[in-house]
């Protein structure tokens, strides 16, 4: 039996303002900062980030790097801190999630520093996150689901050109625990 070799693929690339790259051990500390800073925005949505409701610390951000670049090696998951190439500045975190290798299709997720929001950097992370889903994954679809009450998560994925698909009621807890309602969108090669 021949086993096919996979491709390598690339732990960093650029988009026109961006830096995305695989996190790494030692990145705990620079991923915490941007934390804390968003942690009140990230709570407010549960769903979206269940891992924000937990106890933040560094050492929890440097375990979550470590994770994160083993899922990324095990093609498990796709997760990329990206950063500001001006000033070098970690501006958030974009990431392809849930895999299903069949079809192939992943879902993605993101969320952006409170002091670099409004600039459009999460925007040109989907997108440029989406291009290497396409081309280097070979995904046929990219799926995210945004909460209804989070207007700025789906601006992000009609502005990165996901078309809504529908609304699924009573699919999300949200951060007062009653159900809401979550925006399916989708992104076909």
């Amino acid at each position: 039996m021949v086993s096919e070799a996979r491709p390598a693929l690339p732990l960093q690339f650029d988009s026109e303002r961006l830096v995305l790259r695989c996190p790494r051990g030692g990145d705990g500390d620079l991923l915490h900062a941007s934390v804390m800073e968003t942690l009140a925005d990230l709570r407010r949505h549960p769903a979206s980030s269940p891992w924000a409701m937990q106890e933040q610390s560094v050492e929890f951000s440097e375990q979550r790097c470590v994770a994160a670049a083993q899922a990324f090696l095990a093609r498990e998951a796709f997760p990329f801190l990206v950063f500001d190439k001006r000033d070098g500045q970690h501006v958030g975190n974009v990431g392809l999630h849930s895999l299903d290798w069949t079809v192939p299709h992943a879902h993605i997720g993101y969320w952006c520093r409170s002091s670099r929001q409004g600039q459009g950097f999460i925007t040109e992370a989907v997108q440029a996150v989406c291009e290497f889903g396409f081309s280097c994954l070979k995904l046929r679809r990219v799926q995210l689901m945004a909460e209804e009450g989070n207007p700025a998560s789906w601006r992000v994925a009609e502005r990165a050109g996901f078309m809504l698909e529908g609304c699924l009621r009573h699919q999300v807890l949200q951060a007062d625990g009653q159900p809401g309602a979550a925006r399916v969108y989708g992104l076909i090669r």
